[in-house]
């Protein structure tokens, strides 16, 4: 009889050590799944947001207009030459690439095996939707301002040192509560109790002085919004954006487990198609206004992309989105591996890309979005 033979493997070894010391399924998750995918959403459970039952289209233009061909950016490399558009868009791990001038969509591109139909995951461009979300629970009443104190919808943080932070303190991640989140590493992406999680922080500094960005102060609004509301995001979504905008496909917020009290991840996982994503840079184009109907306060839209240093604020981050160069009046949403929907107010213009991997940082793309917008 051949005998069996038990090959080591110490990527087991680990596992089988982790789940006995910690019995941790969060712990264990980060080993398995490693870094985070643009696939992700395919592991982790999820809400449906569903479409509407009309669909607001952008206009194709009736010719090429060649823009892939006679627009040329500088990616900031080791090489000397300029890429033209289509080099770019089929450079570093882009999987879409999209131009949308005055409602026609002027420029478009997939990498090999993705289409407009291909699902792309949003990552931290979920953080300016939850913003949004926010911004009409405002208008709604359901919450009083971005003045009014945490510890008003999460009594539990009380006696954490919540005192006296404000919803504007978690806009502007200014809250104080330093890096004891485990956004740094992967505690809140593949966590399975975010509830949990978000009432076991604590404020470390003074809120409204220090600037840090940490995931845990969107799913912080998230929980807010869900108890202003007694809605998820999701619900949230479907209802106040989705459905209004007139999106063509279905979406799906990924969140942390399959149990009726599962929460979305707020700070990410909002799984759509970039058309649709293109949509909502449209709405915020358009100073919330969609087609006459105000579905964002204009004066929300105003402050989410209004420069300024107050309550310990980053001179180019304001509300969950990041704010372009003061002469070109841009501001764009943007994720993990260059993830953007990016806005020139100016120029009519709204710029989506999705991407799978960093192999430039996010600096790289904003340089690369102004000269494209420059040559529009």
């Amino acid at each position: 009889m051949r005998k069996r033979v038990f090959l080591f493997n110490p990527l087991i070894l680990i596992i089988i050590v982790t789940t006995i010391l910690f019995g941790s399924c969060d712990l264990i998750r980060p080993i398995i799944y490693n870094v985070p995918g643009a696939k992700d959403y395919k592991i982790f459970p999820f809400r449906t947001i569903s479409r509407g039952d009309t669909c607001f289209c952008f206009k194709e233009p009736s010719t090429d207009m060649g823009l892939g061909r006679k627009i040329s950016v500088d990616d900031f490399s080791i090489h000397t030459n300029k890429m033209t558009l289509d080099q770019l868009a089929d450079s570093y791990g882009t999987l879409s690439f999209l131009i949308i001038r005055n409602d026609t969509l002027i420029y478009k591109k997939y990498a090999e095996g993705f289409s407009e139909s291909s699902v792309m995951t949003s990552f931290s461009i979920a953080k300016s939707f939850t913003s949004a979300l926010l911004g009409i629970a405002i208008k709604e009443g359901r919450i009083k301002s971005v003045q009014q104190p945490v510890c008003d919808f999460i009594p539990e943080l009380a006696n954490k040192g919540f005192q006296n932070v404000k919803i504007i303190h978690l806009l502007k991640h200014t809250s104080g509560i330093g890096n004891n989140s485990g956004s740094s590493s992967s505690q809140n992406y593949y966590g399975r109790d975010l509830r949990e999680d978000v009432l076991e922080l604590k404020v470390q500094k003074k809120p409204g002085e220090h600037y840090q960005y940490e995931n845990s102060n969107t799913e912080l609004l998230g929980l807010i919004l869900e108890r202003a509301t007694g809605q998820s995001l999701s619900v949230l979504l479907e209802e106040k954006i989705w459905k209004p905008l007139g999106m063509e496909y279905d979406a799906t917020w990924s969140i942390d487990n399959k149990k009726d009290n599962g929460i979305e991840k707020a700070f990410c996982g909002i799984n759509a198609r970039s058309i649709d994503f293109a949509r909502f840079g449209r709405l915020y184009l358009k100073k919330g206004n969609w087609n006459g109907k105000q579905i964002i306060p204009e004066q929300w839209v105003k402050e989410s992309t209004h420069r300024d240093t107050l309550d310990g604020g980053k001179w180019n981050y304001q509300y969950h989105w990041l704010l372009g160069p003061k002469e070109y009046g841009s501001f764009f949403a943007v994720g993990l591996y260059g993830q953007f929907i990016y806005i020139y107010p100016k120029k009519n213009v709204v710029i989506v890309r999705n991407a799978k991997t960093n192999i430039h940082k996010n600096t790289m793309w904003k340089y690369a979005m102004l000269q494209i917008i420059d040559q529009l």
